[in-house]
């Protein structure tokens, strides 16, 4: 007789749709649920009997990836950490870790498809359901969030705010990916911007992810010379080489 764990078997990828806890097939189309408030989706590859059930038994977990779709990630983030070839839970042991002395912070590194940023959603993930409150998460996409500030919130209060909340949310993902080449250099007023922000995470040495494609010199086109030897300063540099797109 089939056991309904329903503990185990979140976003598992199976060949045929077929729900883990019970045999039945798996319906993809999208499952409101009232007891959590939102809808569920094929991501689970249960049936909508088991899906409910699950959601029930689980509700801090759904909580948690409510709140990763908020930052923008799509719930592809729940592999096993076996399968990175980095040291994930190192990284989260030293993210918490209260010594002012240590670094906290890491610069994901490596082509595009390694898995960087993959990695930082899922070190987010663990940290959530570690009891981490879901309102110190941030992300800042550099060309969507930086830039857009930079040409349509020029007011000062407007980056006042902007400032303070993400040189003071205690866990930050910024995104320095490549930028396309019209586009390569940021304005004075956005590479400020990034800056402050930047600098004031040193000073608190509040834990950060910076991903990237690009090395140290490659940056220093895009940002301020002085905005990368801050990100060099704080963080610990992980490189990624295994493609997952392959």
């Amino acid at each position: 007789m089939r056991q309904n764990n329903f503990s185990s078997g979140l976003f598992s990828k199976q060949v045929n749709p077929v729900c883990p806890h019970c045999g039945e097939s798996v319906d993809p189309s999208p499952l409101y649920n009232d007891d959590v408030g939102m809808y569920l989706n094929i991501n689970y590859m249960m049936c909508k009997r088991c899906l409910v059930q699950y959601a029930k038994n689980n509700v801090s977990e759904i909580e948690v990836i409510k709140r990763m779709k908020y930052l923008g990630f799509n719930g592809r983030y729940s592999k096993p950490v076996s399968q990175f070839d980095i040291d994930i839970d190192g990284i989260i042991n030293k993210m918490l870790d209260d010594d002012f002395n240590k670094k906290r912070s890491f610069v994901f590194y490596g082509k595009p498809g390694t898995g960087k940023t993959f990695a930082s959603a899922y070190v987010f993930y663990k940290l959530m359901l570690m009891g981490e409150p879901f309102d110190q998460f941030g992300r800042i996409k550099l060309i969507d969030t930086i830039k857009a500030v930079g040409e349509i919130f020029n007011p000062s209060a407007s980056r006042d705010v902007f400032e303070k909340k993400y040189g003071s949310i205690f866990y930050l993902i910024i995104e320095l990916l490549d930028i396309p080449e019209s586009q390569r250099r940021l304005t004075d007023y956005q590479s400020n911007l990034l800056h402050d922000i930047i600098d004031r995470r040193y000073q608190a040495n509040l834990p950060t992810i910076f991903i990237t494609t690009a090395g140290s010199e490659q940056l220093k086109k895009i940002i301020s010379t002085a905005t990368v030897d801050r990100i060099i300063a704080m963080s610990e540099v992980i490189k990624f080489t295994k493609n997952w797109r392959t």
